[in-house]
């Protein structure tokens, strides 16, 4: 197609009206522009995921995070042709056609004439995408996945083509098919199975059913990515569309100018004079683009930092406030569990009293405080209590380590932007600087003394 457009151009060239060519080259510019942004799209999702560290499943607070785990399902789908449990899955049936195809050209007299093509192709028959919500778990915990509208990047789990006399071509396939079919079918089927490794970055939320992140949607987040393909080869991914689509963007701003040169006899020493000032225009803008998008990302990673110490800063107010409000709460516990006791130990010798003749002598209005006390309180466990602190301690520490592990790993990424070139030039530039770490002795709060030993009492006090 495109040389019998070139072969029209170059024939019919001086009978088009000059803004013809206007238009020719305008489209090739818009395209080269168009490109040249989804170019710097890509690059900066492969900026955001080089740059952001992975985080736990406990350490995931409402912000932008990473996560490396498992996939897990209460309800895990099936997929189409392989048949596994897993938590996405897409498949297409395609079907090979050979037709003949009638269309005009003109032979190299300028006439019109006729002539038949013979055209093959596959075309999409059936197929179908399924997703839901799923869990992805880690050495810590787990969180939930809710992956509508996530770029999906799935593992292929079968690839096949078959014939008519296979079971396949109509067991997963339709019974009709296209025209000028010659009886072949390809399957083809892409899966995140269950129970596999997943990579997940994107914005963590707090899920409406319960106090509780989830990693969802969000637009105004840079990107949001669920793939059963590691970290590194997702990054590479978007690093070759980059470079890619950059080159693409030349070849289109290019391209507009050389099939206008195809209409007329313009020297090759123009023709290259064009070029260059093309190219060097392209390459300007591709420059400010990429400044832009650098500025970006820096000045983004650095927001990430401050939410990092900022995540910081609220667990150790959660550890500074409600230990301390737990441990209040249970000392008060054991002290009331403590006066029931004695309570019920009086009741209870209260209640058995031998008398005279050995008939028990029960004074009124023992028992019905008994019963009551012991429908009030069934269960006096102190233990319980304690067990419970045992286990907010932990957490907290836990969290308080995972955040400050988090906003080690921002920081130093950050730091190493504005220590590399060409980054650290346009850091300098807008006077931004390195953040320290956080060091244990760093904490601005001081860990919470646990004392659960009631002070002394004092005879008479």
């Amino acid at each position: 197609m495109t040389g019998f457009l070139i072969h029209m151009i170059k024939f019919a060239g001086h009978d088009y009206p000059d803004y013809g060519w206007v238009l020719i080259i305008s489209v090739g510019f818009l395209l080269g522009f168009l490109c040249l942004l989804f170019a710097l799209r890509n690059g900066k999702k492969k900026r955001f995921i080089d740059n952001i560290p992975t985080s736990k499943t406990t350490g995931v607070f409402i912000g932008f995070v990473e996560l490396k785990g498992k996939a897990e399902s209460k309800n895990p789908l099936k997929s189409f042709l392989t048949e596994k449990p897993c938590v996405y899955y897409s498949y297409k049936v395609e079907e090979h056609w050979k037709r003949l195809k009638t269309e005009s050209c003109r032979d190299k007299d300028g006439n019109l004439k006729a002539r038949v093509k013979k055209e093959t192709g596959w075309d999409k028959i059936s197929g179908h995408t399924a997703i839901s919500r799923f869990y992805v778990r880690d050495d810590y915990g787990v969180i939930r996945i809710d992956p509508n509208e996530a770029d999906i990047k799935a593992t292929e789990s079968f690839r096949k083509t078959v014939n008519q006399n296979e079971p396949l071509y109509y067991a997963k396939g339709p019974a009709v098919g296209v025209s000028g079919s010659d009886g072949r079918r390809r399957f083809t089927e892409e899966i995140i199975e269950l129970n596999k490794d997943v990579y997940v970055i994107g914005q963590s939320r707090e899920r409406k059913d319960k106090v509780e992140p989830e990693i969802a949607l969000d637009n105004d987040a840079p990107l949001f990515v669920v793939s059963s393909q590691p970290e590194k080869k997702v990054s590479r991914g978007y690093g070759i569309t980059y470079w890619v689509l950059l080159i693409l963007g030349l070849l289109f701003s290019l391209v507009g100018w050389a099939i206008k040169d195809l209409g007329y006899d313009i020297p090759l020493k123009e023709d290259l004079h064009n070029f260059l000032i093309i190219s060097l225009a392209y390459i300007g803008l591709w420059i400010l683009g990429w400044i832009w998008m650098v500025y970006n990302d820096v000045i983004r990673l650095r927001n990430f930092v401050r939410q990092g110490w900022s995540n910081v800063d609220v667990q150790l107010a959660r550890r500074h406030d409600l230990i301390t409000n737990l441990v209040s709460v249970v000392k008060g516990y054991k002290e009331r569990e403590r006066d029931i006791q004695e309570s019920l130990a009086l009741l209870r010798s209260q209640s058995k009293v031998k008398g005279a003749g050995s008939d028990e002598v029960r004074p009124r209005g023992v028992k019905t405080n008994l019963i009551a006390l012991s429908e009030a309180y069934p269960e006096l466990k102190a233990h319980q209590g304690f067990l419970k602190l045992q286990r907010e301690l932990s957490d907290t520490e836990t969290r308080i380590a995972l955040a400050r592990s988090y906003y080690n790993d921002i920081a130093t990424s950050y730091n190493t932007r504005l220590q590399t070139i060409p980054d650290g030039i346009i850091a300098k530039m807008v006077f931004l600087k390195r953040v320290p770490l956080i060091e244990a002795k760093d904490f601005e709060r001081p860990a919470v003394k646990v004392e659960l030993t009631s002070p002394p009492k004092i005879n008479g006090g």
